[in-house]
This record gives C-alpha cells, structure tokens and sequence, in this order.
C-alpha cells in the first residue's frame, strides 16, 4: 500500500497496523461490515490499551445524570475524571467522543480523556450519548445537553462556583461540542474542537478530495456511510446548523475557541474554514 510521503514515522506506523487488521487493507470495508460488530472490535482494542495504559492519582466516577428527555429513561451515563493536584477552580470540560455519530463510547476513547485531564489537571466529564443509526442528531444533542447542564448545575461540587465551563469533542464530537457552544454561548466559557466535522457536505472542500486514499483512513466511502446513518440520504437534511454548526448565522459571542486540525485529514480544510469564520465575527479563537 502506498502511503502519503507527508506522513511522519509514527502515523506511518499507525496507518500500517490500522489497514493491516483490515479485511483486504480497504478502510471503505468499514460501510459494508455489521456497525455492532465493528463496534464490538473498537471496543475490544480500546480494552486493551486502557489496561496496559494506567494513570496513577486519576479519579474516575460514572454515574447516570437526568436526561431532558422522557425518551431517555435511566439517564445519560458519563464518567468524571478528577486528576490529582487539581486545583480548587479547576475548569470543567464536557467531552463528546469521535466515531462519526455511529461508533466509540466513553470506553473507547477514556485513555484520551483520561490523558487530557491527567496532563492538565483539569475535572472532564466524558459523555455517553446516543448513536446513529439507531438514534436520531436530535437524541444525541440531547443527551449532550442534559450532560452539559447538569456539568453546568454542579460545577460547584465537581470544582467551585466560580470554575470555567467548556465543551470539547474530537471528529463527530467536535460537531456536538461546536453546535453547544453555539446554543450555549452565554454558560460556556470554551471550547476545545479536535478536528472537528462542522459541514456534512464535505465535497465542498478541497482537502476531502485531496486526502481521499486509502492511507487517509477517512475514504469518501467511510464519510458517506457515517453521514447516511447520523441524516439520511435527503441532502436537505445537511443544511441545517444542528447538522453543520458552520451554517449557523449567528456567531456573534462564541465562547473562545481552540481548534485542533491534522494536516492529512479530509477534516482539515472546514475546520479552516470555520476557525476563520468564528474569527470573522469577533471571537477569539487559536
């Protein structure tokens, strides 16, 4: 397999291992194989890399928190990790993981959540939401929301009263925790968007073309498969800022704003694309 002569040597060896545990080293098998199943296998190996990957001082509680919505009886799980050291106004970030809106859970992606918070020292609060297909955008952004006010509710016993509040989430994630910082620009203090997916109509920018091999991972097959399953095939179901924060026409008064990007990611050219416009109307963002 050929891979991208930009790539350095730890992607390079990451994207060997990834394609090689795949059937015919084709990330697009991805569309076509049973979701739980690959569900089943992400978690697996996310198993494994929690056990052998041990925080020492991080405390990590799960727990259940009300949902807004009858629909979602039981509550929404998060787990809340609380590093050592952490100061007495330690910032509260809510974190939404990546898959795509259809794979991952807290589980899969702890390691990283528990890295950030350890390495901060800082109070995250990872959240479980629905998925797609099963679940509706609108189910997830609600649970997304009952996670986030209750955060908002009890900052005061996770940290103190005065403590920051922020939204954070990778890929997908970074799609919900841009779309809450939208609607709650006035209780959240920051937001942190890891590559996030801002616009489903990713054939709008030049970098979803650009990295489209199969050494990329994110192939235009992948893409299409995760944006059927989160709306459907009615192209009028993209154009919506629930669906793509960057058509909100309000930004004005955003939280301030860290966006992270990779630089051989289909993903790259609308996070661009939206750390300018979030620039363009006032708000502070790096």
């Amino acid at each position: 397999m050929e891979l991208d002569e930009r790539m350095s040597a730890e992607t390079r060896a990451y994207v060997q291992a990834y394609l090689g545990a795949i059937k015919n080293g084709e990330p697009g098998e991805m569309a076509r194989m049973p979701v739980q199943l690959t569900r089943d296998t992400r978690i697996h190996n996310a198993r494994q890399v929690n056990a052998a990957h041990k925080l020492p001082g991080l405390t990590t509680c799960e727990m259940l928190v009300p949902s807004t919505e009858e629909s979602r009886r039981g509550g929404v799980p998060i787990t809340v990790y609380v590093p050592k050291g952490a100061r007495a106004d330690a910032p509260v970030t809510v974190f939404f993981h990546g898959g795509g809106w259809t794979l991952c859970t807290r589980e899969t992606h702890h390691y990283a959540v528990a890295h950030l918070a350890d390495s901060s020292r800082t109070i995250w609060v990872s959240v479980e939401y629905r998925l797609a297909p099963e679940h509706s955008l609108d189910d997830m952004l609600a649970d997304c929301r009952s996670a986030l006010l209750w955060a908002a509710e009890h900052r005061e016993s996770l940290s103190s009263a005065a403590a920051r509040l922020g939204v954070a989430g990778d890929s997908a994630g970074g799609h919900l925790a841009a779309r809450l910082a939208q609607e709650y620009r006035h209780q959240v203090d920051y937001q942190i968007l890891i590559y996030p997916s801002v616009d489903l109509d990713f054939a709008r920018y030049a970098s979803a073309s650009e990295f489209a091999r199969p050494c990329h991972v994110l192939v235009p097959e992948v893409i299409a498969f995760f944006v059927e399953n989160l709306v459907g095939r009615t192209p009028e179901q993209k154009l919506t800022p629930q669906a793509s924060p960057i058509l909100e026409e309000d930004l004005a008064g955003l939280p301030r704003a860290l966006v992270v990007l990779a630089q051989l990611d289909p993903l790259l050219d609308q996070g661009l694309a939206y750390a300018r416009k979030l620039t363009e109307h006032g708000n502070q963002c790096q």
